[in-house]
């Protein structure tokens, strides 16, 4: 599948916020393991990585989109950053969010399926013991995803 990136024109084919280019950038000096991937495995991680934070994170996102048959939630009409500053096309935020997802997204699956009901009490595998309060996650949260974002 080819990569096509969202110019801030509300796309409806796009399928990333992010190129090669600038994901290398990215993670220039700091990640290895994106150097070492080949083209087609970055491509596929760049597109499940935007997937993954337009469905993990667009109930954050304010405003709407700029139009009803975009491919991605960005850009968005009227959308203001937390300091009250008006967001033009993709924030950096939602790129670098998607690139720190690609780099995950290499080597784990971002959205596997749950077995789980969220509340496991008690789970021992071996030595190793995991209990999970009432009302616990089933989701894994990327914390540097997440810290991206906003």
């Amino acid at each position: 599948m080819p990569l096509i990136v969202e110019d801030g024109t509300g796309l409806p084919t796009a399928n990333s916020y992010v190129s090669l280019i600038t994901a290398a950038a990215y993670h220039l000096d700091t990640a290895p393991d994106w150097d070492a991937a080949d083209d087609d495995a970055k491509v596929a991680a760049l597109i499940k990585a935007t997937r993954y934070v337009d469905g993990r994170y667009r109930g954050r996102f304010d405003s709407i989109r700029m139009k009803s048959d975009q491919a991605l939630e960005w850009p968005r009409l009227c959308a203001y950053d937390r300091s009250g500053f008006f967001r033009d096309g993709v924030p950096s935020q939602v790129k670098n969010a998607v690139c720190e997802a690609a780099l995950i997204a290499l080597t784990e699956d971002l959205a596997p399926a749950l077995e789980r009901g969220g509340q496991v009490i008690t789970e021992k595998v071996g030595p190793l013991e995991t209990t999970y309060a009432a009302g616990a996650s089933p989701v894994t949260t990327y914390l540097v995803v997440e810290q991206a974002i906003y």
